[in-house]
């Protein structure tokens, strides 16, 4: 919620009925994406293999911690970063698709990118009078970097090897 806002309780109010069980269940049943409350998909109006997709998903995906629910001056940290390019997505298409034959070291560049944009992104927030640190953002650094995941290493050591069935959820919720 912006600061600035003008009718702050009314937007609270908009905001709140987003995480509603019967606004999650309204998403459910639209069956184009995933409701934040994955339970209201049990009693909603969805087809079979929606809802076992959706169980499957509770199980396997898990979201990330979100730093600036703990501090919120790292919003202006996150603020301040740049997206950087090319992204996960690129590089695997890239890969599977025969353009880029060296997966490794492309995510160890693009590993260090994300670090040395964070770590400026950081300095900026500070400088600005943010009081943020890299380790007050556990969900904006990989704990394990992405070039040292097991299920990219596999890939990365095979070329245009396919993933192994599972490895997708391992290298998201890794």
């Amino acid at each position: 919620m912006a600061g600035n806002s003008g009718n702050p309780e009314a937007a609270t109010l908009v905001l709140e009925s987003f995480t509603q069980d019967d606004y999650q269940a309204a998403l459910a049943e639209a069956m184009d994406q995933p409701p934040l409350n994955l339970d209201t998909v049990a009693e909603a109006d969805v087809i079979e293999p929606y809802a076992t997709l959706i169980a499957d998903f509770k199980k396997r995906v898990f979201r990330a911690p979100q730093a600036q629910v703990r501090k919120v001056e790292v919003s202006k940290a996150l603020a301040l970063a740049t997206p950087i390019a090319p992204h996960l997505g690129d590089l695997i298409q890239g890969y599977l698709g025969g353009n880029i034959t060296d997966l490794k070291g492309e995510l160890v560049k693009l590993s260090d990118n994300f670090s040395r944009d964070l770590d400026s992104a950081i300095e900026k927030a500070n400088a600005e009078g943010a009081d943020v640190s890299a380790l007050r953002m556990p969900s904006a650094r990989p704990s394990t970097p992405l070039h040292a995941r097991p299920a990219l290493q596999r890939a990365a050591q095979r070329p245009h090897a396919p993933l192994r069935r599972g490895d997708r959820a391992r290298c998201s919720g890794s």
